[in-house]
């Protein structure tokens, strides 16, 4: 009726702002009206656009760390049918089953799956699920089929029940829950993993190199799942051409060649995202290139400018783009741990790379000492709105990097003192 349409229109809308905490596979027919089941949920997603939140699966949030191997090891995972089905879409069943010995499926989840891949009454996507029973065939000595009794009659419980009964299942406290829905998670409030784990704990034990983990990681991402990514699979997944980029030109076009490396940095940087977090994240990233010099200046800078050319046409982005530099810039400067004289010298390189880009032909002397000014007067404002001193200042550590007594030097630390005092005077005006 007209109250019950209302009704999913408003949750259709909460899911698009990611406030409403509904499991992933609770949405087909309850929530998404035109979707009947969880694999034609999964496929649509998987095609949908950036902005089709309501469609998406959420993996893992901000917080998420991966459990240690140490603690998997000897648990035996309670796989619930959407986990199916992304191990099957990354084909990932022979590397689950070195990991772990023994996996354990629902018996109503095996029921629903046994359900969706009826000939002639089952899912739309049957031909996906297949490699699913082919694989469990496969492995079927290696499975335990532990099953729980109903709640009650009633018709939600009835309907999700395949999902529902992975929890009682795992109350017994013989099993580990296996589900690449960060809410379903959260709902079960037991002990559960993702795939990520699963591919750290690969990485970790060498069934998988860091690359091969990180393609995978950028497949979700082009699927427009939600995840939380390791440094260590940003930095795998940057392809072997970029250290040979001689400007940042060649370097940009050696990332976005790159299809998974184009993946998953298209999926961090989504310009949909908070303008505070995509700042955040790049500055992390630039920060550790920075800190190791084995990278090359023109790689570190095709990175920064890669990142540029996704998040200018945010909607909080500041202009010029001069000013947005500055800002990665600082960012960088900005992370916690200790900054050395070098670290600090090669991300002046990069801002002076990032500035010359930008500019291009029209490029002079007049703008690269303007720049100098840009990232002194960005650097007072942070410090001021952090109240940063010291050695943790912006203003100590980007210092660092220049020559003290050198134009570049006086021009920073000038626009630097010059934007402090304007800002002390407003303060004390208000």
């Amino acid at each position: 009726d007209e109250q019950q349409r209302k009704s999913r229109e408003k949750l259709q809308r909460q899911l698009n702002l990611g406030i409403a905490p509904i499991p992933y596979a609770w949405r087909p027919r309850n929530v998404l009206d035109s979707v009947s089941e969880l694999p034609t949920l999964w496929e649509i997603s998987k095609r949908s656009s950036w902005g089709a939140r309501h469609l998406h699966l959420t993996m893992a949030i901000n917080e998420w760390t991966a459990m240690e191997p140490a603690k998997m090891r000897g648990q035996v995972p309670l796989l619930d049918l959407l986990s199916l089905m992304v191990i099957s879409d990354l084909d990932l069943f022979e590397p689950l089953f070195k990991l772990f010995p023994k996996i354990a499926i629902g018996k109503a989840t095996m029921m629903e799956l046994q359900r969706l891949l009826a000939p002639l009454a089952g899912s739309l996507y049957r031909n996906k699920l297949l490699p699913i029973q082919a694989a469990l065939k496969a492995h079927f000595a290696d499975i335990e089929q532990p099953e729980a009794v109903p709640l009650s009659d009633e018709p939600f419980i009835n309907a999700h029940w395949d999902s529902l009964e992975i929890v009682e299942i795992a109350k017994s406290g013989k099993y580990l829950i296996y589900s690449d829905d960060t809410l379903f998670r959260i709902y079960s409030q037991q002990p559960s993993i993702c795939t990520l784990d699963v591919l750290c704990a690969l990485d970790d034990a060498g069934e998988l190199s860091p690359r091969e983990a990180a393609i995978k990681i950028a497949t979700l991402c082009s699927w427009r799942v939600g995840l939380s990514i390791t440094p260590r699979h940003q930095l795998a997944i940057l392809p072997d051409t970029l250290g040979a980029a001689k400007s940042i030109h060649e370097g940009i076009a050696a990332m976005s060649a790159d299809e998974h490396c184009n993946a998953l940095f298209s999926g961090i940087w989504n310009i949909e995202k908070p303008f505070g977090n995509l700042l955040g994240h790049a500055g992390v990233v630039l920060r550790q290139l920075a800190d190791d010099n084995k990278n090359s200046i023109k790689s570190v800078a095709a990175l920064a400018g890669f990142w540029l050319g996704k998040v200018m046409l945010h909607k909080e982005a500041p202009a010029p783009r001069d000013r947005l530099a500055a800002l990665l810039i600082a960012q960088a400067a900005f992370v916690e741990q200790r900054m050395t004289a070098d670290a600090a010298h090669r991300l002046w390189n990069v801002y002076g790379d990032l500035i010359e880009d930008t500019h291009g032909d029209y490029m002079d002397d007049q703008k690269l000492w303007q720049s100098f000014g840009i990232l002194g007067e960005v650097a007072a404002e942070s410090d001021k709105r952090y109240s940063l001193s010291g050695e943790r200042s912006l203003l100590t550590r980007l210092s660092s990097g220049l020559t003290r007594g050198t134009n570049d030097y006086d021009l920073f630390n000038r626009a630097y003192t010059a934007k402090l005092t304007s800002l002390g005077r407003q303060e004390q005006g208000r």
